[in-house]
């Protein structure tokens, strides 16, 4: 369960405190019914907010509860590569395991909860024996960047015109498993960072068209952009305390992805 969620449900069972509180303190001493019953009304809605603020907070720990373990295949295509592969996939897994990622493993999150998909290679107070990452290859440029070096905030580097390990990804397939993505495709992001972080954003990748799904078994979904599939990378920057999320180039990103539900 995400960490705002497990919050959530933690603080649920303070909420049923705070009503017994309510409930049983006595009102202070009031010199007139009229005073008395405006105290009363107050209690009564006091009450009725807090339980209503614990159905919610129980709603979103069941929510989070419907994750369904999964896991992804990545096909790593390079073009030349004698298994008949005519592009070059821009999203490629680190080589481990086959280029298969699984939920749990190495501290791998990744789980379907509805239709929507979520992978990232990193979990908080885990530490993985084989630590995971993808490859996230910007060679082929549609709009040029700047520079092809950016730099994040604490100064580690990316080459925004050629392949690199990354630590800290995430893929994000809104509509994965709905029956219309099957026709239609589903939206496809990757936030990440270069390193490990759990308080914030460096980079988002965002494909501009929504990415074509084929459907293997019920539980299985074939995530898959074409050698013209273009996305634009963003970087978030910070100015103060606001964060602007500024274009640094867009790219054609062909890859595909085989998402197994556990």
């Amino acid at each position: 369960m995400p960490a705002e969620l497990r919050g959530c449900a933690d603080r649920a069972g303070e909420s049923l405190t705070m009503i017994d509180v309510i409930l049983t303190t006595p009102p202070p001493p009031r010199h007139s019914l009229a005073a008395e019953g405006e105290q009363t009304m107050k209690r009564i809605s006091a009450v009725v907010l807090a339980a209503a603020w614990l159905v919610s907070m129980k709603t979103l720990a069941v929510k989070a509860g419907n994750q369904i373990p999964a896991s992804a295949q990545f096909r790593d295509a390079i073009a030349g590569d004698g298994f008949g592969h005519t592009v070059t996939d821009r999203i490629r897994s680190d080589g481990q395991f086959g280029g298969a990622y699984y939920d749990g493993g190495n501290c791998v999150v990744s789980w379907v909860q509805s239709n929507y998909y979520f992978l990232r290679t990193v979990s908080p107070n885990c530490v993985a024996s084989l630590p995971r990452s993808i490859a996230l290859d910007f060679s082929d440029v549609v709009t040029a960047p700047a520079s092809c070096t950016v730099y994040d905030a604490a100064g580690n580097a990316l080459n925004v015109c050629g392949a690199q390990l990354v630590a800290d990804v995430r893929i994000i397939a809104n509509q994965l498993f709905a029956a219309a993505a099957l026709s239609g495709g589903t939206p496809v992001s990757l936030p990440f960072n270069l390193q490990p972080s759990f308080s914030g954003l460096a980079f988002e990748i965002d494909f501009e068209q929504s990415v074509a799904v084929a459907s293997l078994a019920p539980n299985t979904r074939v995530l898959e952009a074409g050698a013209d599939a273009v996305a634009e990378l963003y970087q978030y920057v910070k100015s103060g305390r606001s964060t602007t999320k500024v274009s640094v180039g867009r790219y054609r990103m062909p890859f595909q992805a085989t998402v197994t539900k556990q």
